[in-house]
């Protein structure tokens, strides 16, 4: 790195050729094609934002102006300087639309269940025979998550014996845990919540266990018996709030899963999620394609935080993409409707409005060359930021706009009201909204304050 030698290595024996064959093989620069299963090949799936150039491999300069394909990159162009004062082009005032980006109707996929939309989701999953998971069994499952942590599934004990099996997401990579006389673990090294599908095989011979994730070498334990105490019952997903014959120190740890999952089969037969011997709490369906972030449907919210302090600092950022000209994008305030503050869509501007307490409401908004630029059904970013009776609001690439509080304006907001993402329920004060309806398009990257948490469920 900068021409000093930071670190070497060997690769394993026999790794002596690299291949990258088929159409969909190659050498990528910044990023992957959607869908691209990079387990066992890439810590993470993230794009790389920023520039890259002057690329050489094998001795030879990489030319960018003539790539075989590339998508969202600006080939031949410098990305923005950090403290340059020459504002980039107004992305969204250059395109020229006449009406909002209508998308098609949404496609599901067959056989597979949403899990993580409310608490305590998961399947049932009840076998006919007793001795199912006793002795040998293999269990195939594909899931598909951008969450580190979740349940795949657990199967309890039976007669007051605190045996199990349990698969998790830890992390990112995949926990095997059977307890038996004894508690045996068994991890995957791979990092699998990149949001593509994943095929996981578990495989019980004997005294073998043997963890299978997409192409990737199995990995291997053995156990120190043949036959363990468990039922016949399976929890996919998660667990209900009840009583389950588990320790209670198990049972606080298991948080549930955030993500779809299909295709589970029990030595080679398919087992539908959503079949006669399964019962569904609380799941949804899938879509095909997925991306980062949460999709509202014109009838839902999410709760960022139940009692939001605005008091005189504020930072906010979060992403959306729609093909509505209105919508309630953020919204906090008390319930005689002030001190408050909001983020909407009104008649295709972006508007931050806001009253600190003192019944003088204020509003920002930033307008377009065309009133369907942000109705386009593309990612728009969206940045506030507000102290000491300054505010600042910038959308995308265009200028920011500004409003500063004049004498006699309170210049701090005391809230304790909860901060509603997308929308409102029936019972919140409407604040300092133009309108109560709710967004309807998705929604990414929520970050107030420095916090970015996972505020979906």
């Amino acid at each position: 790195v900068d021409d000093s030698l930071h670190a070497s290595a060997s690769l394993p024996e026999g790794a002596t050729v690299v291949k990258a064959p088929g159409a969909a093989g190659g050498l990528f620069f910044g990023g992957l094609p959607p869908g691209f299963n990079t387990t066992g090949r890439t810590v993470s799936s993230t794009p790389f934002t920023g520039t890259i150039k002057d690329a050489i491999f094998n001795d030879q300069l990489l030319h960018f102006d003539w790539p075989v394909s590339f998508e969202h990159a600006s080939i031949g162009r410098l990305g923005p300087v950090k403290g340059s004062a020459v504002a980039a082009a107004p992305v969204m005032a250059a395109r020229a639309v006449s009406s909002c980006r209508k998308v098609t109707s949404y496609t599901l996929q067959p056989g597979a269940v949403k899990f993580g939309d409310s608490a305590f989701t998961h399947v049932h999953v009840n076998f006919r025979k007793r001795s199912t998971f006793q002795r040998n069994f293999t269990l195939e499952i594909r899931f598909r998550t951008f969450y580190p942590e979740g349940l795949i599934f657990i199967v309890p004990g039976v007669r007051g014996k605190q045996h199990y099996i349990m698969v998790s997401l830890q992390n990112g990579r995949l926990h095997v845990v059977m307890k038996g006389r004894k508690k045996v673990e068994i991890s995957a090294q791979a990092v699998l919540n990149d949001g593509t599908w994943h095929h996981m095989i578990l495989q019980k011979e004997n005294k073998k266990v043997f963890l299978k994730i997409d192409f990737i070498a199995p990995e291997k334990t053995k156990v120190p018996f043949k036959r363990m105490n468990v039922g016949s019952v399976m929890y996919v997903g998660g667990i209900p709030d009840a009583a389950l014959a588990l320790p209670m120190s198990l049972k606080s740890k298991i948080e549930g899963f955030k993500g779809c999952m299909e295709g589970m089969r029990l030595n080679g037969r398919g087992e539908d999620l959503v079949g006669d011997r399964a019962v569904p709490h609380r799941v949804g369906q899938c879509f095909p394609h997925i991306e980062r972030g949460s999709y509202f449907p014109g009838d839902a919210y999410a709760t960022y935080k139940t009692n939001f302090e605005v008091g005189g600092l504020l930072e906010l950022e979060l992403e959306f993409r729609t093909s509505e000209m209105n919508g309630i994008l953020l919204s906090v305030a008390e319930p005689q409707g002030y001190p408050a503050i909001s983020l909407e869509l009104e008649n295709g501007k972006v508007v931050l409005s806001g009253d600190m307490g003192d019944r003088r409401p204020f509003r920002l908004e930033q307008g377009f060359a065309s009133e369907f630029a942000v109705c386009d059904n593309r990612w728009h970013h969206v940045a506030a930021f507000y102290a000491d009776g300054k505010l600042t609001l910038k959308v995308d690439d265009m200028e920011q706009s500004y409003w500063l509080a004049d004498h006699g304006h309170f210049t701090v907001a005391h809230t304790s009201s909860p901060l509603y993402i997308g929308g409102l329920p029936d019972h919140a004060p409407s604040g300092t909204l133009q309108s109560r309806e709710n967004f309807r398009g998705c929604i990414r990257n929520v970050k107030i304050s420095g916090e970015h948490r996972a505020w979906t469920t």
